[in-house]
């Protein structure tokens, strides 16, 4: 596929250990090595699960590019700013980052004390934070049905939104 870029440096560079991919826009960027057969499979190779799961990423990543682009016509039209054509782009992150930020708030409040005693710690908040978020859950959900980014619904991920 020629949107998957393999043994990437930006993945290399910019990921933290232990997450080995990202998808930025309909790119997908990967810190292991492209499969060459069926036989390679196991550690350092993108395996079918992951593509699967980065290819749910780039199908909301094109839904909320169009509610974005919606948006940054009708805000074009009030403001006549060129800049808000950025927003179909970045509406993904968007969306994603709010939600982020307030599953961590959720998260972080009633842990205060735990984390102030050192039960529990800054970064397991944050891991729960990010597997919280709606677009996760439904790439996380589905990843195993190598045909899930063809047959999914579109806007399907808003359902895992309000679910713990």
């Amino acid at each position: 596929m020629k949107n998957i870029f393999y043994e990437s440096w930006l993945a290399k560079t910019f990921l933290w250990d232990g997450y080995t991919s990202i998808t930025l826009g309909c790119f997908i960027f990967t810190k292991q090595k492209e499969p060459k057969s069926s036989s390679d499979t196991g550690r350092g190779y993108f395996s079918p699960v992951s593509k699967t799961h980065e290819l749910t990423h780039v199908e909301q990543w094109k839904e909320l590019g169009i509610v974005g682009l919606i948006t940054s016509l009708i805000l074009f039209f009030v403001t006549w700013n060129w800049f808000v054509f950025l927003i179909p782009i970045l509406m993904f992150y968007i969306v994603y980052l709010i939600e982020y930020l307030i599953k961590f708030i959720i998260k972080f409040i009633p842990n205060i004390g735990k984390l102030l005693s050192g039960k529990t710690s800054i970064g397991k908040i944050n891991n729960d934070a990010y597997h919280n978020i709606s677009l996760e859950i439904e790439a996380y959900n589905n990843q195993k049905n190598l045909n899930y980014p063809k047959e999914r619904k579109h806007f399907d991920w808003i359902k895992y939104m309000f679910k713990k």
